[in-house]
């Protein structure tokens, strides 16, 4: 092969490379996590790379995490998904429960206890998700604005997915 036909191959393919890498970035967005929420999967002033929506129920699985907006469309959230549309889910023992099964948590540190705010009435933590909502919960379960203070999040609350923490 010439140096000249090497050096259009290398072009070619930068090129190739480099429209792949910005495609990829397209309809995302980077954020920076400003609490302790989310810890120890994110740390506090962590940067996360954001798929943006809008999104289908089945873009999400157990375990994602997820940025979600308040009501008043001021503010956004990041939260873990632990509950799927259908399912039934309860807060019991200190521990979440899908469909009678304890969760597995792994993310969670071993002290972490799951509790319901009393927000939520009697009932909070005892809920059958519709076919387009989500229990969420962040990974530091005291004082966070999740499913378990108020309930089940629909899916047009949901304004990103969590695709890379950038630290």
């Amino acid at each position: 092969m010439t140096i000249k036909k090497t050096i259009i191959l290398l072009v070619l393919i930068c090129l190739g490379l480099a429209s792949y890498y910005f495609s990829s970035l397209q309809n995302t967005k980077v954020i920076k996590q400003m609490s302790s929420a989310m810890e120890p999967a994110i740390q506090r002033d962590s940067f996360l790379r954001v798929k943006i929506g809008p999104f289908k129920t089945t873009d999400f699985k157990r375990g994602d995490i997820i940025v979600f907006t308040s009501e008043d469309r001021k503010n956004e959230y990041v939260s873990r998904i632990i509950g799927l549309p259908n399912e039934h889910v309860e807060i019991n023992e200190g521990k979440v429960w899908i469909n009678g099964q304890v969760l597995n948590e792994p993310y969670l540190t071993a002290s972490t206890v799951t509790t319901v705010n009393k927000n939520l009435g009697e009932t909070g933590g005892n809920v059958v998700l519709s076919s387009n909502s989500y229990y969420i919960a962040k990974d530091s379960r005291k004082y966070a604005l999740d499913s378990l203070f108020f309930g089940a999040l629909p899916i047009e609350m949901i304004t990103g997915k969590v695709i890379k923490i950038l630290k």
